[in-house]
This record gives C-alpha cells, structure tokens and sequence, in this order.
C-alpha cells in the first residue's frame, strides 16, 4: 500500500475510490481556518464538547471534508450544503453531484473516501487503545467469524478482531444503515493473509460489495467498502496546514 502525497484531488473516475489520511491535531491557525468554512449548525455542534481536543478535532474533521469535496465538485467549501439519511449517513445536496463520500475519524487520525456514483463507506481504529476486544467479539461478530477467530494463535487474535471490526464497519457505513444493519447478519473475513472480503449476507448478495484494507500508520488500521468490485482504491495524504484551494492556487 503506498501513500501518496497531493496537494489538491487527482481526477476521481467512475471506477476510482479515493481514500485520504490525515491528521486532525494541528496548530490554532488551521482549527480557526477550518471553524470558518462550517455553517452556523456545524459550529454549534462544534460547541457541544467538553473538552477543546474534541471540539477541534470534529473541526478540522468537518473542515478537511469539506475542503475535499468542493475541490472534488467545483465548489466553494462553505457553500456545500448537506441532507442525513435516516441513520445519520451525510450526503451532498448542494451543488448535486454523483460524487458520494464518508468520513471516519479515531483519536488525531482520520480517513476520508470518495467515489463517483456508488455507496462508499470508511472505518478507521486505534489498535493501541484498550478495549475488551474478546467480550466485543463474542457479542457482536457472527458466527462464522467467531470460529475463525478461535481458530488463530492467541499472539494472532487481537489484530485479527481489529481487521474484522473495521471491515464490519466500513460495510456497514456503506450501506447507510450503520450498526442497525445487525452485526451478526454478515460475515467478513478476518484470518492473516486472507483478502478483505464480505463472505455472508443474511440478505442479498455479498458480491455486490468490495472491500480492502487501509492502513494509516502503524497505530491505525482500517477498511474501505465501496458497491460493486469494479472499483480500485487510491490512497492520498492531505495537506496538513492550508487549505486545498489555496494549495493548488500556488501550484498553479
């Protein structure tokens, strides 16, 4: 998997799915230059944490996105407009496109992809962080990855139940219905060295979706789900401190 730096997006063709890294833990300057491109809404949103790491983070999160999608689609960021899906899966209104997009942040470190014309989604986690991950996994996980995961050597399991969890996710957000979708309805693959693959469907067929792994950096891991599998990944790094307009007005 290599990364590659840009300054603004490459050409997203039909058969395209961009993926972007980047972090949210930057200076003051670019929190106050992201806190203006958000709508009166977002900013109170914004203002709802507690603490300033998250309220700056949801900030620049907020901000990146939209920076990307009005280079994507032609348009001033602040004047993009958005409608929520009855799960809370946003999608672009203004201007109308067929560009689709999600978005996943975990701590200072956050996913982005994009795509033309079909359902995406994106999960990205901290592998460091504590958290029960055999109680999670007996609970949640199906039966099917239940059993390959007991299968795996004690020194495999961990990062095994962290693969199965981001792939279950990035489905999931792909399909607009988040965890209401069930999470013991599907099955993805989760063994080393085995593909990202959505094995199982307790309805429909698990062909119409891709998968494919991400890996950010060697804290993260992460999955990306697009409709169909005529698609290919591409993954890109975002400018970290100005925003994509103003990168490619100095690149020329």
């Amino acid at each position: 998997m290599t990364w590659t730096p840009v300054l603004s997006p490459p050409a997203l063709g039909p058969s395209d799915v961009h993926i972007w890294r980047s972090r949210l833990d930057v200076h003051a300057e670019e929190v106050r230059r992201c806190r203006a491109l958000l709508t009166t809404e977002e900013n109170e949103r914004a203002g709802r944490f507690v603490f300033e790491e998250h309220r700056d983070r949801f900030i620049v999160a907020r901000g990146r996105m939209r920076d990307l999608l009005a280079a994507y689609v032609g348009s001033p960021a602040a004047t993009l407009q958005f409608a929520y899906g009855s799960h809370g899966k946003p999608r672009l209104i203004v201007p109308a496109t067929d560009t689709t997009f999600n978005v996943s942040h975990s701590g200072g470190s956050m996913l982005l992809a994009f795509a033309r014309g079909r359902h995406v989604g994106v999960d990205i986690e901290r592998t460091t962080r504590t958290v029960d991950w055999e109680a999670v996994a007996a609970r949640f996980f199906a039966a099917p990855e239940r059993a390959v995961l007991a299968r795996l050597s004690t020194s495999e399991r961990r990062a095994a139940f962290f693969r199965c969890w981001t792939r279950k996710e990035a489905f999931m957000k792909a399909t607009g219905q988040g965890v209401t979708y069930g999470l013991t309805s599907f099955a993805v693959s989760l063994a080393p060295g085995d593909p990202a693959e959505l094995l199982w469907l307790a309805e429909g067929d698990p062909q119409g979706w891709g998968l494919a792994d991400v890996e950010p950096d060697a804290e993260h891991c992460g999955a990306i789900c697009a409709q169909g599998r005529d698609w290919q990944p591409r993954y890109l790094v975002a400018p970290e401190a100005r925003s994509i307009t103003e990168a490619r007005s100095i690149t020329g």
